[in-house]
């Protein structure tokens, strides 16, 4: 946790005597993304990225980058997401988040952008089609927790490490859309990690539908698996890509 995320009393003092407005690396990773025969449809890396402004160091950054086979795409694009959030007591928030896809060629074709008002409880959702013009945006209301795929291994991480076994959140989709779900732990598993049997804390996510819940057998789960203490960092995913409609895949955390 305090690799990834929450900061150690040794790595606070080093920051307060650092120059203002300068980044620091606290974390890196990668991970691969399969089909559920095992093909690889996608890999990317992972930073978190600290902004240390004065004696000001609560606001991090979540940069993806990514490579290979999306679903909503016909042929293999790239994409960087930076995500930024802020750390308020024992809470994190998103504040804003961009994402730029390319083609191929490397061409930008997409430009993304979700911003946050906890004022407010609203999410604005923007996004534009450099290919066709096209320029969407969207706003929704929210209450509570509210997460998207970048922060979800994140907001889990923390979750964990208060000890909570269940919330309940919005989650945005790639489509864009907002649904509520329900995260509940299940306990600890063994699973497999780079040939390596790993005992994880298994997580399950679901659409939360309210009176029409009975229904919701017939629409996909997600399944995350943590670590255990002392940083209950992301190791797997199963379930839909993006969307609910989308392909199942599995992701798996490099070393």
């Amino acid at each position: 946790m305090k690799k990834s995320i929450l900061l150690s009393v040794s790595l606070f003092f080093i920051m307060c005597c650092l120059p203002p407005a300068e980044a620091v690396d606290l974390y890196k990773t990668e991970y691969k993304c399969f089909d559920t025969k095992g093909n690889e449809r996608w890999s990317a890396t992972t930073e978190v990225m600290l902004t240390v402004d004065g004696i000001s160091f609560d606001i991090f950054e979540i940069i993806e980058k990514a490579s290979g086979t999306y679903g909503g795409f016909d042929e293999r694009i790239s994409w960087e997401t930076i995500l930024e959030l802020k750390e308020e007591k024992d809470d994190v928030k998103p504040v804003k988040m961009e994402k730029r896809i390319f083609d191929k060629n490397g061409k930008l074709i997409i430009r993304d952008l979700q911003e946050f008002d906890f004022s407010k409880n609203t999410v604005t959702l923007k996004r534009e089609n450099l290919v066709t013009g096209k320029k969407e945006e969207k706003a929704f209301v929210f209450e509570g927790d509210i997460v998207n795929r970048p922060f979800l291994a994140t907001y889990i991480q923390k979750m964990l490490g208060k000890g909570e076994t269940q919330k309940s959140v919005y989650m945005i989709t790639d489509k864009p859309r907002l649904y509520r779900m329900n995260i509940r732990v299940e306990g600890e598993k063994k699973i497999e990690i780079d040939a390596r049997s790993v005992t994880a804390h298994k997580i399950q996510i679901e659409p939360d539908l309210g009176i029409f819940n009975v229904f919701k057998f017939i629409l996909p789960k997600m399944y995350m698996w943590h670590m255990g203490k002392p940083r209950f960092e992301w190791l797997k995913y199963a379930g839909p890509e993006s969307t609910i409609k989308s392909p199942e895949v599995v992701m798996i955390r490099g070393k």
